[in-house]
């Protein structure tokens, strides 16, 4: 927990440190070996898909979440990412960001409701189009863990679960502070409890970290979407066996 919330600290101090540089700038990543990147004449939502994922971190202190996107143009089958060379605008939950010629996005937002629009054009930046929506999905509700039973058959946390059909992939890390950590199994975010493994090799101060990972796969205005939202929160522990 204390690493991810100095990460998002470091984020924040990088943004201040330049200030030549807009805060809502996208923080640039690049994988490592991308494909080959396109600059498409026709940029409009219909041309592209793209890849998102929300990674909102329910123990940060500053409740910020950090998106990431991908766009690819269909104008060509093979694997490829969208260059845009007219700095192609997005907006996200109230702040502004530009496109350029990264393979990855990534946008730091508050936390809340999760809105994201885009603006394209066609007829190689002649033309500009109507901003349309990307996605617009409402913030799922905060895990709450409590205290963990643990015993030397594994651990149990008790969460706030969902209801039956908003239900979606939860998963547990137990750590410990030397470094150790065990997986868990996947289980279903409604039923209140999750049970992980026997966490004997672990001692001391740790946490066991829970994620809930929701996937959904859409058109709308773009010609697919691909949307996973993960939200993580922990409890803290003190391993003795």
């Amino acid at each position: 927990m204390l690493k991810r919330s100095l990460f998002m600290l470091a984020v924040i101090l990088c943004c201040i440190s330049f200030s030549a540089f807009s805060c809502d700038a996208p923080l640039v990543t690049a994988s490592a070996d991308p494909p080959p990147g396109l600059t498409p004449r026709d940029s409009s939502a219909s041309s592209l898909s793209v890849d998102i994922t929300i990674n909102e971190d329910q123990d940060s202190t500053d409740r910020m979440s950090v998106i990431t996107m991908r766009f690819m143009t269909q104008a060509i089958e093979e694997a490829n990412y969208a260059i845009f060379d007219d700095r192609e605008p997005i907006t996200c939950s109230g702040r502004n960001f530009t496109l350029g010629s990264s393979p990855t996005y990534t946008f730091l937002v508050p936390q809340g409701g999760y809105v994201c629009s885009y603006t394209g054009n066609t007829n190689d930046g002649k033309d500009w189009l109507p901003p349309v929506t990307i996605f617009n999905v409402a913030q799922r509700s905060e895990l709450s863990l409590q205290a963990p039973i643990v015993t030397s058959k594994g651990y149990s946390v008790a969460y706030r679960p969902d209801a039956g059909d908003a239900a979606c992939a939860i998963t547990g890390v137990a750590m410990d502070n030397n470094g150790g950590n065990i997986p868990g199994p996947t289980s279903l975010s409604d039923l209140s409890t999750y049970n992980g493994p026997p966490t004997g090799s672990l001692s001391g101060d740790g946490s066991i970290l829970l994620t809930r990972t929701c996937h959904w796969q859409f058109e709308d205005a773009f010609h697919e979407v691909g949307l996973t939202y993960k939200s993580s929160a922990s409890v803290e522990v003190t391993w003795t066996h």
